[in-house]
């Protein structure tokens, strides 16, 4: 008898997202014209919009464009149930998929407890960034997963 949990690895080529570029550029926009709407000193005023462009810089090179060395460029779900997550610059590291990890046809967005580091990376997948067949396997696999590990005892 095998312990092999599904037949084949899953790898998923997680590219540039032009959705998600949009959508990031319009939160943090909306976020900057409430900012300007709330009655706020100056200092702190300035001080949060530094915060909020900063944030919607980071958060388009590292998600939406994948420019940063530690942009996830790929996943591997391999037959074991294994992890791993594929950075820019080729570093292959063994994650765990968390429990609160979001999935819809529309969007799924995984996050991460990465081997040897203190934070959690998260990645979003939208219908632009991956294969659609690749999606619609992800989303499968995650439903019998979690419908499986609620069956189990713990």
């Amino acid at each position: 008898m095998s312990s092999k949990k599904f037949a084949a690895p899953l790898h998923l080529d997680v590219g540039s997202s032009r959705l998600l570029l949009i959508l990031l550029f319009c939160l943090h926009g909306f976020s900057l014209v409430l900012l300007f709407l709330m009655p706020l000193n100056l200092l702190l005023l300035m001080m949060s919009t530094i915060l909020i462009l900063t944030s919607g810089v980071y958060s388009i090179l590292y998600q939406a464009k994948k420019r940063l060395p530690s942009s996830v460029t790929a996943l591997i779900w391999d037959i074991v149930d294994d992890w791993y997550v594929l950075d820019k610059q080729g570093n292959k590291t063994a994650a765990v998929l968390d429990g609160n990890s979001f999935v819809h046809p529309w969007i799924t967005i995984l996050n991460f407890k990465l081997e040897n580091h203190r934070f959690s990376r998260s990645v979003i997948l939208l219908k632009d960034n991956i294969n659609s067949n690749d999606a619609r396997r992800l989303r499968v696999r995650l439903k019998v997963t979690r419908q499986n590990s609620t069956l189990d005892p713990v």
